[in-house]
């Protein structure tokens, strides 16, 4: 895939936006608030060519009911992987893979799990030639799958990406509102899933009333997740 796909990719998430009627779907599904606000962004985003997913658990991610991959090729990694077929990786060691063998690389609310960064990203640059779309939690509970060693904020992500040699990034910041970051909170803390459907009309309301108030402070102190997308290729 040509450098032209970074720049579509980019201008498509500038552009998207979280619905309610997507996201309460996904409540509705048992997804968690953080899961459900990220999916509805993603919805319809293109991905192509020769596609690589690291940590993928299997192949039935809730994603990929969003992600427009049906001119995908794609594979599929993990550490625990639970389908058959996928690969088993560690991705603290050097990728299995050779130089720019991939048009997109996955890599969804992984690097949490993920001690030696650098190395992870400084590998996904050399096997991939196109460009890298790349979720983080910002607000989430504590995952041992198998570890859980961090969170970044916005700045944290732009200097980890500037180290690892990025020619070109984008991060979107992904959010509703602090009421919506209330209730995503207190869905981990009393881990209740299918109800927060029952609350989340009432949620949205409030933030968007909010939005109307104080619309740039809601925007930047509601943040959930970070969606990334990287230029690989000169």
């Amino acid at each position: 895939m040509p450098s032209s796909g970074y720049d579509a990719t980019v201008k498509r998430l500038a552009a998207s936006r979280i619905r309610f009627g997507t996201v309460i779907g996904e409540l509705a599904r048992g997804k968690s608030v953080l899961r459900a606000t990220f999916n509805s962004r993603i919805k319809g985003l293109p991905v192509s060519g020769e596609v690589l997913d690291l940590g993928a658990r299997n192949r039935s991610s809730s994603y990929y009911r969003f992600l427009d991959s049906s001119n995908a090729a794609i594979t599929f990694c993990d550490c625990q992987p639970q389908d058959e077929g996928m690969i088993r990786i560690d991705l603290e060691q050097p990728l299995p893979f050779p130089d720019r063998a991939f048009d997109v690389v996955l890599l969804l609310f992984v690097m949490n799990h993920i001690w030696n960064i650098s190395n992870l990203l400084a590998e996904i640059r050399r096997i991939c030639r196109g460009h890298v779309l790349l979720g983080t939690s910002f607000v989430h509970q504590y995952t041992p799958e198998p570890a859980d060693y961090s969170r970044f904020t916005e700045e944290g992500l732009a200097r980890l990406f500037n180290q690892a040699g990025f020619p070109a990034f984008q991060i979107f910041p992904v959010g509703h509102g602090p009421c919506t970051l209330a209730l995503a909170a207190l869905q981990q803390t009393a881990h209740f899933a299918p109800g927060a459907t029952v609350l989340y009309p009432l949620v949205w309301a409030g933030d968007s009333a909010l939005a109307r108030m104080l619309p740039r402070r809601v925007a930047r102190r509601s943040v959930m997740t970070h969606l990334s997308v990287l230029r690989t290729d000169a």
